[in-house]
């Protein structure tokens, strides 16, 4: 390996804290889930918070939240 690949590979820490980041992310997802086995308004403004407190990004919680609406609807 070069020392510009050495430079521009992420650390094994990122990796492992991004691991991390989408484990959490997605237990707290399955946790709405089983609590809540079916969709009600509540839960799926529980899920918009989720989603944009993520690095989903607001145009893309939005979009994934309009279409789980329109499907419970």
């Amino acid at each position: 390996a070069s020392a510009v690949d050495a430079e521009t590979a992420p650390a094994p820490e990122l990796g492992a804290g991004l691991a991390k980041t989408r484990l959490g992310f997605f237990s707290r997802i399955k946790n709405l889930f089983s609590r809540k086995p079916t969709l009600d308004r509540a839960s799926i403004d529980e899920l918009e918070a989720e989603l944009i407190g993520s690095d989903v990004g607001v145009k893309m919680a939005i979009t994934i939240v309009d279409r789980v609406r329109s499907e419970v609807d």
